[in-house]
């Protein structure tokens, strides 16, 4: 866990109580782009970023904590390349 004391925000590893929110975090963040896409890419891009859960097996999922409330969360996914 990282804890900020001038920012008030802790960063640490999420609940799974939590792991339903974090979806709609994600999805609050991003509509503003949703003009951006055609519908069937934008419907695509959304499962896409908020398939929290099915990332869990190959991921890390980090959230940030402001105030006791949930205010984002990111994946974490390390690949390994032999070249």
């Amino acid at each position: 866990m990282i804890e900020s004391r001038e920012s008030g925000v802790t960063i640490r590893d999420v609940r799974p109580e939590e792991l339903r929110e974090i979806p709609d975090l994600i999805f609050e963040a991003y509509k503003q782009y949703q003009g951006n896409l055609p519908p069937d890419a934008w419907d695509h891009y959304v499962r896409d970023i908020t398939d929290v859960e099915g990332r869990l097996p190959v991921s890390e999922l980090l959230v940030a904590e402001y105030q006791g409330k949930l205010a984002g969360g990111i994946t974490v996914m390390a690949y390994r390349l032999d070249l």
